[in-house]
């Protein structure tokens, strides 16, 4: 806030690096073209990873319920996922403990949590995306 009311031109912000869209994207088709048999193996191998870390937090972080975890639909919900965030241009999703962690801490009661605080963050970027873009950010200098 300081950043942006005395306006020091000298700190960098978010809106350096690259510009931050406003409203929320069209749907499109990745252009498959950019794909190479290596980036493929490396997807799958990313994929795996991710797979196998979403089973871990599903395995660690238990249902408040009582329930079990299902890996296989949990496993279909992230590919799903995926395949919603790559038509929308976005980042590749998964289980993450920190996220779960954050939303047991908060008291979210189900997985609900983490798909509103994904919707949170939507709202955020489409209405107030001009403002992120002035966020500082850090930059690690060595001493």
């Amino acid at each position: 806030m300081i950043v942006i009311v005395i306006v020091l031109d000298s700190v960098a912000r978010v809106a350096d690096v690259g510009a931050i869209p406003t409203g929320i994207p069209l749907p499109q088709i990745p252009d498959l073209g950019l794909l190479s048999p290596s980036l493929i193996g490396a997807g799958f191998a990313v994929a795996a990873i991710v797979l196998v870390q979403g089973a871990g937090v599903a395995e660690a972080s238990p249902n408040r319920d009582g329930s079990r975890a299902l890996p296989n639909q949990d496993f279909s919900a992230q590919g799903i996922g995926n395949i919603g965030s790559a038509l929308f241009g976005g980042m590749p999703v998964g289980g993450s403990v920190g996220q779960t962690a954050l939303n047991a801490t908060a008291g979210a009661r189900s997985r609900w949590g983490a798909v509103f605080s994904g919707i949170w963050m939507l709202v955020i970027l489409v209405l107030f995306s001009g403002l992120v873009g002035k966020v500082p950010i850090r930059h690690w200098r060595r001493c």
